[in-house]
């Protein structure tokens, strides 16, 4: 009897080793990832932040693997003799819970894995700095006009804090991130982005290539200057007045203009000038747009002129560089005139596109 019980001590004996070195593993790796004074704020980027962010999935993934598979071994031992279908079937009844838990709750950062050499590549605009309860973050509007916030190592953002704190009035950040957790592989903070990589990830671009084309993309929409005040209204934007200066506007006379102001379901804003041209009474709302003005209102790259100069992202010397030399220019403007066509562009001290005018007479 004795001997037949040494393979069964032996078994149980490796059974408890095991579950005590994957024990000692998990611990190690909680007070590595948690507890380590040195790392503390220290592992939020990459491959490693991947593991600190999903530490309990996998422990929870890795301990319903080897529950399973002792299941599976043990009902395997004590049916020795059944068929093979029927012991297949039984370890695919163990097995196959298990690899589900391993896919809801790890799916996320395995694609990120495989995603590791292509990350996401994410620009922000108006960075802040922010610490707080030991978190370290950077946020900003991104390319899509939304507030985004990132977690960063300890030391990398003292770097940027040392750098930029006292300097942060149109920073940019450039950062490349895991697409599916939003963990940061690196980032890149500076005073203006190349014009190549604002091409590269702002919306496609529906204009023309020359400015004297007066045209404004706004959300993909091409709005043309002496196009009717309807084909702005009929694309979702509203006009900002009473319902006694709706009315008392509802029709222009001959030669006659209209300032207005308008917002779309976006929040963004422009104030026009809208011109009866005609030499007779009409609807405003047939009325030729004469002037668009826009200023920056962290918008995102949904704002743009022709050659994808964006506003609030578009630096001076690239439209100096793509639009040519100005007809004028002052301390932080550009104006650009041919024939009857304005362009007038200002710029933030740092340089960066702060706001557009452009008219027609």
């Amino acid at each position: 009897m004795k001997k037949a019980n040494a393979p069964s001590k032996i078994k149980w004996v490796f059974i408890i080793l095991l579950i005590l070195i994957i024990l000692a593993a998990a611990g190690y790796g909680a007070y590595y990832f948690y507890f380590t004074p040195s790392n503390q704020g220290q592992l939020m980027e990459g491959i490693l932040g991947l593991v600190y962010v999903n530490y309990v999935q996998i422990l929870i993934s890795v301990a319903a693997l080897i529950i399973m598979c002792f299941i599976a071994g043990a009902i395997l031992s004590h049916h020795k003799e059944e068929k093979k279908l029927l012991r297949f079937l039984t370890v695919l009844i163990c097995l196959v819970p298990a690899f589900l838990v391993v896919f809801f709750l790890l799916k996320d950062p395995l694609m990120d894995i495989a995603s590791i050499q292509n990350p996401r590549t994410v620009l922000l605009s108006n960075v802040v700095l922010e610490q707080k309860k030991g978190q370290y973050d950077v946020s900003g509007t991104d390319q899509n006009g939304h507030l985004q916030t990132y977690r960063l190592n300890k030391t990398s953002w003292q770097k940027l804090d040392d750098t930029w704190g006292e300097d942060s009035e149109d920073v940019f950040a450039q950062v490349e991130i895991f697409p599916r957790t939003q963990i940061v592989c690196s980032i890149k903070v500076e005073k203006g982005l190349p014009q190549s990589l604002i091409n590269k990830l702002s919306m496609n671009d529906r204009l023309s290539d020359s400015w004297q084309d007066m045209q404004l993309q706004i959300d993909n929409q091409v709005y043309v200057l002496n196009d009717p005040l309807s084909s702005l209204t009929q694309s979702g934007w509203t006009i900002q007045q009473s319902e006694f200066e709706a009315k008392k506007h509802e029709n222009l006379d001959a030669g006659k203009s209209i300032e207005l102001d308008l917002e779309n379901k976006n929040g963004m804003q422009m104030h026009i000038t809208v011109t009866n041209t005609t030499d007779q009474t009409i609807e405003t709302s047939q009325a030729s747009i004469t002037k668009i003005v826009v200023h920056r209102m962290n918008s995102g790259m949904h704002m743009m002129l022709a050659q994808k100069i964006v506003l609030g992202w578009s630096q001076q010397d690239t439209v100096e560089e793509l639009y040519g030399k100005p007809t004028s220019s002052e301390e932080n403007q550009l104006q650009y005139q041919e024939e009857n066509k304005t362009l007038n562009l200002v710029f933030s001290d740092q340089g960066i596109l702060d706001q557009i005018h452009m008219s027609v007479k």
